[in-house]
């Protein structure tokens, strides 16, 4: 038992990094999130940069082969933190 890094409480908490890009054709962005997380807080971050990597992380030649690696590092750190407990709210 641990604080999440991200809503506080103190739950089960997991170390993951989660992805995300935006590609621009010449351009590309990204964010990352880093830390010991609850179950429910993994669950949100995970949801928000994968489905946004999912339908605008393609549109790049750099960002085309960064989304190759972001997607299954996501789903394999997601994964991974199912087996938490949900924090007592």
């Amino acid at each position: 038992m641990d604080y999440c890094q991200v809503c506080g409480k103190y739950a089960q908490t997991k170390y993951v990094q989660y992805y995300q890009n935006i590609g621009v054709l010449f351009v590309r962005f990204s964010k990352q999130v880093k830390g010991n997380l609850c179950k429910d807080c993994s669950s949100k971050i995970f949801w928000s940069f994968t489905t946004t990597t999912l339908f605008l992380g393609w549109w790049g030649v750099i960002s085309f082969f960064f989304t190759l690696f972001i997607l299954p590092n996501n789903l394999i750190q997601y994964l991974g933190s199912r087996k938490l407990e949900a924090p007592d709210w």
